[in-house]
Parts: structure tokens; C-alpha cells; sequence
């Protein structure tokens, strides 16, 4: 029977209406999120409330029952809506009182710049009773830590660079105090690998047994066989929890003070910590599915190998859908295949009016492998540039000459060719989103694929090019076959 261990989880409360009416994107969440995740630190819940002390209250309340800390993050300001820390205050049961240093920084910076200050900006100098200030380094408003008991919230503005740098500079040291406290060390560390090719039902269906397999016991199947990991290494118990916690403020003062006890939140320890790793989908649009590995271990060495691993259990499985890892995109693993194999190419584009050779051309270094392209959009120029025959420019065999003939007028070993509808009329008899994309490869036929894609001529033109891109990735792949010895 496998033991489950908790360790410190952190929940997200973002405050704004505007938030909630959609006159801003809610960038703090996801900011927070990456950086907690980067430590290791578990962040299982996020929500988002208007400027509303019963809400906020609510909202806070919620998250420290489910939750071991709380970051707070907006409604810091000088206004009369901005109630975050009445709301704090309201949670902890204390009253706000006025900081004497905050008042006297607020003061000081108004006077540095040469301003009269508002009346109301004494209010961001009131804080509840027990709150540790972290100090400003730009704006007006301090960020807290206001611990309870076992829990603790932070508040910080929602000013974004004023929230990020407080996060680092204190929030995130003093959580990793607090589970150093509880004899916690955690890694969490993730990988993306992209696909191209391949639903995400169809991915999820070829990876079911394998996610079944992580939920059931997320690390034996994957790791090394070693002292420390062996499957028939018993599991340890649960370490007590420390009794206390206290660091003292740095030199910098990030802290006002820092020294509180009980922080305990009964976790085990770090030796409880049995690796385990995740899999997620992600769908990305014109960019294809994401299929992201998070691995959690005590170091990390396990991590990497944990991720290592799995990747290649998912890479066996979905075999060469996965075209680039964290942020390859699709033109930079052709351009880097182009370069290894000192290839050049040219392209002949009609309804993609010019996207794929302008994604090629944003690759550093384009212009050692990029030979050039034409953007033959009417019939007439692709007959007349391309040499093509009368006929119908919507079809397998025009996109093949058009390859062909790209390759040709401008010295290239390869060709690559986008002819199609994107509507909003059919075209050559050819419904909306028939795509026809057509390639030209140094002593290979040439060939072209048929295409039916869905969407308005944004979407359709957009998918043709990582299409296209996706066919000569996949083809640039396959093993050269050597030339027969002379007889």
C-alpha cells in the first residue's frame, strides 16, 4: 500500500474587479505560479475576486482551509477600494495600526519627487497587528507576512514588477524557511514536448496506459535501480514536525522582523518524498498539443532522470509527432535539420501569401540555408514565374511543379510549395480549406499531400505553413539511403 505524503501547498488569490470584467489580463496568477513551481513549491487552487471586503474575506478564508499559505495580491492602493489588508485584518482578527517606518518611506518618496501627497496615501502606511512589512523598493504599498499559527498569507501589490520582485526577494525565501522548518526539500521541475499531427484525443488515448501506469506508481516503472530508490527500499515515516521557525530579516531589510513560531504544518520530511512525475495536456492552437512532464523528487539529479525517463516512454509511444521540446518551435527544428544536413531550400507560396518563408526568415542565421521565395498568389504569376502549365493551380500536380521549379529558379536542394483555398469562394472547383502542399528533395520524386483544413483564412493559411513545415521536418528524417557502388 503506497503512503501518501503532503507537503506545503500555496493557494492564489488575485483581487480586482477589473480583473473579473475583463479590462485586464490576469498576468499575476501565471508570474506566481512559475515561480513557486520552480522551487517546488505545490500550488493546487487559484481564484480571482472583486474589490469586496466580504468576498476577499471569503476568498482568503477558503484558502488557508484547503491550503497551507495564502499570497494575497492586489488592492494594496491608496483608494477607498482598495480593502485587501481591512480584509487581512478581518482573517487574522486584528486591528490595522498605523506602521511609523511606512509612513515615514511614503512621506519621503513624495517629497523626493517633489509632490504633495494625498492624505490618502497614509492608508497603505495601516497594517494589521502582527503583520510583518516587506518593504517597498519602487512603488508605495509594503507587502506583508501576517502569520496564523500553522499558516500564514502573504499580501503583495498588484502593481506587476512591484509583485514579482517581493515574491522573489522575500515571499519565496520565506516559504522555503518554512518547509526547511518541516524538513522539506522538493525539486519540481517540468518539460514540454511539442506534437504536430495528432488530436488531443488521440494523443490522450495513445499515452492512457502509461498516465494510468504514473497515477499508480508515479517513479518504479522509470527509474534506476540504486541504493537510495530501490523498489525494496522500505519507505520512511513521517519525520515530527519541527516546533518552531525563525530567520532573521537580511541585511537589505527586506523584513521589518521576521521571527514567529509554530509554522508546523505536520508534513513529513524530505526523505518521505518519493519521486513521482505528471503528465498534462496542453492544446496550442496553429502551434499543435503540448504534452507537459512534471517530475518531483528531493534533488535534482532524480528529477532529470525522472524526466528523461518518461519522456522517452512518451516519445515511444507517439513516435515522431514530437517535433521540439520546452521552446522549439517548428521552423527552428527545420532550420537546425537544414543546417546539420547543409541543405538550402526555396519556397513558392500562394495562399499563404508569404507566412512560411516569413517564419523561416526569423530563424538567426537564415540566410546560410534560406535561398529565397516567391509569393505567387494570382494564376497568372505563378504560370508565368513558375512556368507552370495551363491548368488548375488548386492541385496536387501544381503544387508538385511549383516545388520543382522553385527549387530550380533559385539554386535550392529543396522546395517547398503552399497552393489552396482559404476562402471565403471556392476556387479551381476546390472547397474552402483544400490545401494542397507540394515538396521538392534532392534525388526523391517529388511529391505532394492533400489537406482539408478547418477554419477562416487566418486559421486555414496559419495551419497550411506548419504543415507544410511538418511535412519536410518528417521527410528530412527519414534515413538517407546510400548510393549503390558502380558496377
Amino acid at each position: 500500500m503506497m503512503e501518501l505524503y503532503l507537503h506545503m501547498q500555496v493557494e492564489l488569490v488575485t483581487v480586482g474587479t477589473e480583473l473579473l470584467l475583463g479590462q485586464i489580463v490576469n498576468t499575476n496568477t501565471t508570474v506566481m505560479a512559475e515561480h513557486l513551481a520552480a522551487y517546488g513549491i505545490e500550488c493546487h487552487f487559484a481564484q480571482s475576486v472583486g474589490d469586496n471586503r466580504d468576498r476577499i474575506v471569503l476568498a482568503i478564508r477558503t484558502a488557508l482551509a484547503r491550503s497551507d499559505a495564502a499570497i494575497v495580491c492586489g488592492g494594496l492602493g491608496p483608494t477607498q477600494d482598495d480593502i485587501t489588508k481591512e480584509a487581512v485584518a478581518e482573517v487574522m482578527n486584528k486591528p490595522l495600526v498605523q506602521d511609523t517606518k511606512v509612513k515615514q518611506y511614503i512621506e519621503n518618496l513624495f517629497l523626493s519627487k517633489g509632490i504633495d501627497m494625498p492624505p490618502n496615501n497614509l492608508r497603505q502606511a495601516d497594517v494589521p497587528d502582527g503583520a510583518f512589512i516587506i518593504h517597498q523598493k519602487d512603488g508605495t504599498a509594503p507587502g506583508l507576512i501576517c502569520p496564523m499559527g500553522r499558516k500564514v498569507i502573504y499580501v503583495l501589490p498588484g502593481v506587476p514588477r512591484e509583485m514579482e520582485e517581493m515574491l522573489t526577494r522575500a515571499v519565496i525565501p520565506d516559504l522555503l524557511e518554512r518547509m526547511k522548518a518541516n524538513g522539506e526539500s522538493v525539486v519540481m521541475q517540468s518539460r514540454v514536448l511539442r506534437t504536430w499531427g495528432m488530436a488531443e484525443s488521440a494523443l490522450a488515448q495513445r499515452l492512457a496506459a502509461l498516465i494510468d501506469s504514473l497515477d499508480k506508481d508515479p517513479s518504479a516503472p522509470f527509474l534506476p535501480v540504486s541504493p537510495d530508490l530501490s523498489p525494496s527500499t522500505p519507505v520512511p515515516t513521517a519525520a515530527a514536525p519541527a516546533a518552531s521557525y525563525s530567520a532573521t530579516a537580511p541585511a537589505s531589510d527586506n523584513v521589518t522582523a521576521l521571527t514567529t513560531a509554530d509554522h508546523s504544518s505536520g508534513h513529513a520530511s524530505s526523505a518521505s518524498l518519493s519521486p513521482r512525475a505528471t503528465i498534462a495536456f496542453l492544446a496550442s492552437g496553429i502551434e499543435g498539443i503540448k504534452v507537459r512532464i512534471t517530475a518531483t523528487a528531493a534533488n535534482p539529479d532524480t528529477v532529470n532522470q525522472l524526466l528523461d525517463r518518461v519522456e522517452g516512454e512518451v516519445r515511444s509511444i507517439v513516435g515522431n509527432s514530437v517535433f521540439g521540446i520546452d521552446d522549439d518551435t517548428m521552423e527552428s527544428v527545420v532550420a537546425s535539420m537544414l543546417a546539420h544536413q547543409g541543405l538550402t531550400i526555396a519556397l513558392a507560396e500562394s495562399l499563404t501569401g508569404g507566412l512560411a518563408t516569413s517564419r523561416l526568415v526569423n530563424i538567426p542565421g537564415a540566410s546560410k540555408w534560406l535561398n529565397g521565395g516567391i509569393t505567387s498568389y494570382s494564376t497568372s504569376v505563378k504560370q508565368k514565374l513558375l512556368n507552370l502549365p495551363p491548368g488548375p493551380v488548386v492541385s496536387r500536380e501544381a503544387a508538385i511543379e511549383m516545388a520543382t521549379r522553385v527549387a530550380e529558379l533559385f539554386g535550392a536542394d529543396i522546395g517547398l510549395s503552399f497552393t489552396g483555398v482559404a476562402g471565403p469562394d471556392t476556387q479551381d472547383d476546390q472547397p474552402v480549406g483544400r490545401v494542397y502542399i507540394g515538396l521538392s528533395l534532392p534525388a526523391e520524386s517529388a511529391e505532394a499531400i492533400e489537406l482539408n483544413l478547418p477554419g477562416d483564412r487566418s486559421l486555414i493559411r496559419q495551419l497550411a505553413v506548419i504543415s507544410g513545415l511538418d511535412l519536410l521536418r518528417r521527410r528530412l528524417m527519414r534515413p538517407k539511403v546510400p548510393p549503390s557502388p558502380p558496377l
